[in-house]
């Protein structure tokens, strides 16, 4: 009410900018170790995060720690399972897409 009152005094009042629903999730080492871990008391919710749709977003940094807590934790082969995980592109690195061609871990 108050925004529209202030518009129409303005000479051309602009229309508003339809905002993006599109939303994109910045994924840490806790979702990524409790998905990959069915012992992990979040694991289903993690897996349900994961599965969501939105563009899943993460950093060079996670992926590595990641990557170490599952080789540690659990074994190498779902460390691995990890890793090819991220080589099919299921999340966004900051600068670039994780996967195919230019993927910041290669093809």
């Amino acid at each position: 009410m108050i925004a529209e009152a202030f518009q129409s005094k303005r000479k051309n009042p602009r229309p508003r900018r339809q905002r993006s629903r599109d939303m994109s999730l910045f994924v840490d080492t806790s979702i990524w170790y409790s998905a990959a871990d069915s012992s992990e008391r979040r694991n289903t919710r993690s897996k349900a995060i994961l599965k969501s749709g939105e563009t899943l977003v993460t950093s060079d940094h996670v992926l590595v720690e990641t990557w170490t807590l599952s080789h540690h934790k659990i074994d190498r082969k779902a460390a691995e399972r990890f890793w090819e995980g991220l080589r099919s592109g299921i999340a966004v690195n900051r600068d670039s897409y994780i996967g195919g061609p230019g993927g910041c871990l290669g093809d």
